[in-house]
C-alpha cells in the first residue's frame, strides 16, 4: 500500500521487516508475495522472485499464482508473466457464477489490473 501511495522508502522498510517473519512461519504464498512485491521496488531481486514463484507455484492458490506471476510482470515487465496471470485471472472467472463474472473483472483492484495490463493496482508503481 505504502508503494501505491508513492511512499517506496516506507514500502522497502516494511517488506525488508516482512520477509524473514515469512521464512520462520513457512508460509509459501506469504513467502513468495513478499519477494514479488519486493522486487518491485528499488533494490528488489527479480531472479529470487521468479525462483520463490516457479518453486511454490504448485503449493499457491491460483490467486496467489495470478498475484505472483502480476508482481513479476510488473517487476521485470516480461509479457510472458501478464499473459500468465491473465490466463489464471481466466480461470478464476470462469470457475465463478455467470452473475458475478463482470463484477469480478470491474471491482476487483488486481483482476482490473490483470485485464487493463496496468503495473499498479492504482496506477505505476515504477
Amino acid at each position: 500500500l505504502e508503494a501505491e501511495r508513492g511512499d517506496a522508502a516506507a514500502a522497502v522498510a516494511a517488506l525488508d521487516a516482512a520477509l524473514p517473519v515469512a521464512r520462520e512461519v513457512g508460509d509459501p504464498s506469504l513467502l513468495a508475495l513478499a519477494l514479488l512485491y519486493r522486487a518491485t521496488l528499488p533494490g528488489g531481486d527479480v531472479a529470487a522472485a521468479r525462483a520463490a514463484l516457479a518453486a511454490l507455484g504448485d503449493r499457491l492458490k491460483v490467486d496467489g499464482r495470478l498475484e505472483g506471476h502480476h508482481g513479476l510482470w510488473r517487476a521485470a515487465g516480461d509479457p510472458a508473466d501478464l499473459a500468465a496471470s491473465r490466463r489464471l485471472l481466466d480461470a478464476i472467472v470462469a470457475a465463478a457464477p455467470p452473475a458475478a463474472r463482470v463484477a469480478m473483472r470491474e471491482r476487483v483492484p488486481l483482476f482490473r489490473a490483470v485485464a487493463d495490463g496496468r503495473r499498479g493496482l492504482a496506477g505505476t508503481v515504477r
